[in-house]
């Protein structure tokens, strides 16, 4: 990468993984907030309405930016986000960091 872009490579690279850094917290508030609207609305604590929520917001951005399967691949990404916090009982400290990671990767 160095030998392609010199310095502003390695500080893209950091900052691409800052910004993502960040965006997994965004994807986290939208599925921690879906998942409290949901529950109180629909008394189902057993559907990731987080990440349900999660993928209409990013996955139809994507649709309607990008193309359909980007779209559709950020649809199930989101509502796998959701099962992983639903999963890990709805611990944020841990929720964070592995989203944030499977997002990343």
């Amino acid at each position: 990468m160095t030998e392609r872009f010199g310095q502003q490579g390695i500080i893209a690279f950091i900052a691409q993984y800052v910004y993502y850094t960040f965006e997994g917290g965004l994807f986290l508030a939208i599925i921690v907030f879906g998942q409290k609207f949901g529950e109180l609305v629909f008394k189902n604590h057993k559907i990731p309405w987080g990440g349900i929520l999660c993928g209409l917001t990013w996955g139809l951005g994507h649709i309607f930016t990008q193309d359909m399967l980007t779209g559709i691949t950020a649809v199930t990404s989101a509502v796998f986000f959701g099962l992983a916090y639903l999963l890990l009982k709805k611990n944020i400290r841990f929720a964070y960091p592995i989203i944030t990671l499977i997002f990343m990767v």
